[in-house]
């Protein structure tokens, strides 16, 4: 599914008493599509080696040590939970998520029940070693699809 991230950084300047050496270090941003295998993974299985395709990702994200990382098709289910908190918990990183997949539909108790049946929502997230201190989510426009839900989740870290 198509997902459209944009991650706006509003960055709120933070009492501090740390040097300005320290203040002016740049934020680093990762931005990663965690590739969720489909919305029938939920009911086929392991979601294209989801679980290999995990260590992987939290081990390289750990190695690269972002302050933020934007995330693409982070997927939710019952047998693989929520993915993005349990990158975000591997890293004791903070996170916001949004299910793209629940506004397929008008009518949001059929979005769920039909989430639910599938065992299976996506969308983005954001991660952050700061703060999130705000976060809104937009629907976008749809592309060709039209049971291709599209959303935007922006997000504001306190950063020092």
């Amino acid at each position: 599914m198509r997902i459209a991230l944009a991650l706006l950084l509003l960055l709120m300047p933070a009492a501090s008493s740390a040097a300005p050496a320290e203040r002016a270090r740049p934020v680093r941003v990762v931005t990663f599509n965690l590739l969720h295998g489909g919305p029938a993974s939920g009911l086929r299985g392991d979601g294209d080696a989801l679980e290999a395709r995990l260590v992987m990702v939290i081990d390289e994200l750990r190695r690269l040590a972002p302050d933020i990382v934007a995330l693409q098709e982070a997927s939710v289910g019952r047998g693989r939970g929520n993915v993005a908190a349990r990158i975000a918990d591997a890293l004791g990183l903070s996170y916001v998520h949004t299910p793209a997949t629940t506004r397929v539909f008008p009518v949001t108790f059929v979005n769920h029940v039909i989430v639910w049946l599938m065992n299976f929502a996506e969308g983005p997230a954001v991660l952050s070693r700061y703060p999130i201190t705000a976060s809104e989510v937009h629907d976008l426009p749809r592309c060709v699809k039209r049971l291709d839900p599209r959303v935007l989740r922006r997000a504001e870290v306190a950063t020092p």
